[in-house]
């Protein structure tokens, strides 16, 4: 992504030097580029024809065929994007032009010159960047340099449960060690693929929370709540008791609970079997954007600086008759509105060239382990289909990576290698050890994932699925990809 700054001055050639700092913002977002109007007619045309990420506006435009006030200049940039204004010195004279305009809601900041210097530009920096930031809904916290690695550890079927499951049983020492001795600030993102509970009780997620945040502890950066913490509920997550709650009848006289002799249209208690997920989202990621209106997709685009936008589906959204789940089934509604969302973003970010990663706790592709009808909205998410533009990133809404769990096996793999689908699914397994509850023969273990880029744009992904047999925990073989022209990736 790159950053364009418009600077309005009509001495600009001669406070080249001045600008010039600015191009030594690092915000991993590769590149700045700096763009000098040499007029206000210049000015006019490219502001109408080009996009611009910040304004930087000399209070006083007098000379040089320069002769504009502030206001020609506000009312050609309107609200396209956040203003600083810059004056020589801020005496009477600046003052009274920028009154007017500096308690404008897109004027972020005030500079002198003597700001603008190689030893004490980080303010300068600072406040540009925040501005750009807010503006783009970025994460500016997250800041990694351009060619700086993202890394993701993708869990999947904890099942904690309130009796049979303590979490001793899930070794988070073992984990985190592991993770540290390869990755020792430990990794960029933390994907969870449903399952995190066996009941949905709000003990279970209780216990769940107590083991993140031991895993997290000493992780530079990892405090939780973290909107880094992505994840999606599976059908373990749903509390049945509220999803059948509707198909119950209660007897006064003699308390007993027994079905009702028909099932009604239209439950209205099912909603409520993933309050408890819903709560236990909002404590670890600090929002749930589904947590009102029966949402059941959220997209992270605040990562967008850095190539990635990541998505999330509950594929346990839809319950049978008597409240029991249906596994692996989600409204082609919501596939048809995450798509529309993944275009806009492109749309409204043309030079954008990020990879979307999408999490889901049922895997979309191979159903043979499963036994459950695929939904095609999942194929119709991640085939091309028209492209939003002719730049390379015209097929960035399109899906490249995504994360699954629910059959407990370890998988990278491209179900159909072709131009119109080539989205890479990638199966966890369960870190839980035998206790009784699952099955001895169930893979065990977490998955890796390192994304590569270069001068800010992804390049290509490798990936590791940690085999634990019960004593041990180890690294498995690579899984490598690159990323081609179409902005997908293949086998390497």
């Amino acid at each position: 992504m790159k950053l364009r700054v418009l600077v309005i001055d009509d001495q600009a050639t001669e406070r080249l030097d001045h600008y010039k700092i600015i191009e030594g913002m690092n915000d991993g977002s590769g590149s700045v580029e700096l763009v000098f109007p040499k007029s206000y007619k210049e000015m006019l045309t490219m502001i109408a024809g080009e996009r611009f990420d910040v304004f930087l506006v000399d209070v006083i435009l007098k000379t040089n065929g320069w002769n504009q006030s502030l206001r020609d200049i506000f009312d050609a940039i309107g609200e396209r994007g956040p203003v600083f204004l810059v004056s020589s010195m801020w005496d009477s004279t600046a003052m009274d032009e920028a009154r007017p305009y500096i308690y404008k809601n897109n004027v972020k900041g005030l500079f002198s010159w003597r700001d603008f210097t190689k030893e004490d530009r980080a303010p300068v920096l600072t406040q540009l960047t925040k501005a750009i930031y807010m503006e783009k809904k970025l994460d500016p916290t997250l800041r990694l340099t351009p060619n700086e690695k993202i890394t993701i550890l993708h869990l999947s079927d904890l099942h904690f449960g309130t009796t049979h499951m303590p979490h001793s049983k899930l070794e988070w020492r073992e984990v985190k060690e592991k993770i540290t001795s390869h990755w020792p600030n430990g990794p960029t993102f933390i994907a969870l693929t449903g399952d995190i509970t066996d009941l949905g009780h709000p003990d279970e997620f209780k216990q769940a929370k107590e083991w993140l945040k031991r895993l997290v502890q000493d992780w530079p950066g990892w405090d939780l709540p973290s909107p880094r913490l992505l994840m999606v509920p599976g059908n373990h997550d749903a509390l049945l008791p509220l999803s059948v709650a509707d198909h119950l009848e209660y007897d006064r006289s003699s308390g007993i609970i027994q079905w009702k002799p028909s099932s009604p249209e239209s439950p209205s208690m099912t909603p409520y079997a993933f309050t408890p997920y819903l709560q236990f989202a909002n404590d670890m990621m600090g929002a749930s954007d589904w947590a009102e209106d029966n949402q059941h997709v959220w997209i992270r685009q605040e990562y967008r600086h850095l190539g990635v936008v990541f998505f999330g589906i509950n594929t346990s959204q839809k319950f049978r008759n008597k409240g029991r789940v249906e596994k692996g089934s989600a409204s082609e509604d919501n596939f048809f509105a995450l798509n529309d969302r993944l275009r806009n973003i492109v749309k409204e970010n043309p030079d954008s060239d990020h990879i979307v990663v999408g999490l889901g706790h049922h895997p979309p592709f191979d159903t043979s382990k499963t036994d459950q009808p695929a939904c095609d909205g999942y194929k119709r998410l991640c085939t091309l289909g028209t492209p939003t533009g002719s730049s390379n990133s015209q097929y960035a809404h399109v899906p490249r990576i995504l994360l699954c769990g629910h059959v407990h096996a370890r998988v990278f793999k491209i179900p159909e290698q072709s131009s119109d689908l080539s989205t890479v699914t990638v199966y966890a397994t369960t870190p839980t050890l035998p206790n009784g509850q699952r099955s001895d023969d169930a893979a065990r273990g977490f998955n890796m994932i390192e994304i590569s880029r270069a001068n800010g744009a992804v390049t290509g992904m490798k990936g590791w699925s940690y085999k634990w047999d019960q004593t041990n925990l180890e690294k498995g073989k690579d899984h490598e990809f690159t990323r081609n022209l179409k902005g997908s990736f293949t086998f390497k």
